[in-house]
């Protein structure tokens, strides 16, 4: 396996760009209908560790509209660990996607 050196400039240029791209056509993709190819592209960026925020709150709407509840919440805990900026916003949604599916599973 070859290994890529992510202190590499041109490596740090290349990468945020490609996490740009694969953004920018997931989300004419997610216009389009078409969520699952979405987020293949979206997935591609979580793999190599993104910290943009926008490859994240795209995929909690994924999730979100798929009712995943279980990649909902795992995309949300690597969001935490992976965006530091905005940590606080995504504990928090992950909290209030853990109280809304306990009430949903709550008979009435």
């Amino acid at each position: 396996m070859n290994y890529i050196n992510i202190n590499d400039k041109k490596y740090s240029y290349t990468h945020k760009r490609q996490v740009a791209l694969n953004e920018d056509s997931a989300y004419l993709m997610i216009n389009q209908g078409k969520s699952s190819e979405a987020e293949n592209l979206l997935r591609q960026n979580v793999d190599i560790n993104t910290s943009s925020t926008r490859t994240y709150q795209m995929l909690i709407g994924i999730y979100n509209n798929k009712s995943d509840y279980n990649n909902l919440v795992k995309i949300i805990n690597r969001a935490i660990k992976c965006c530091n900026e905005n940590n606080r916003d995504f504990k928090e949604l992950r909290r209030i996607v853990v109280l809304n599916k306990l009430l949903e599973d709550i008979p009435v």
